[in-house]
């Protein structure tokens, strides 16, 4: 069985916003990185489960 490691997790979200929870950002389109709080971070998380 083939498991995928967390290490590898992205999320493309809403107008091509890039969520990687290992790095705990957000990156947008044109490049702009946001670093999440660990309350937004938790949050994204548990919307994207």
């Amino acid at each position: 069985m083939d498991c995928m490691n967390k290490q590898d997790l992205m999320f493309i979200l809403d107008k091509g916003v890039i969520f990687i929870p290992e790095k705990r950002r957000l990156i947008s389109n044109g490049g702009r990185s946001i670093e999440l709080s660990e309350n937004s971070y938790r949050f994204l998380l548990l919307l994207l489960e």
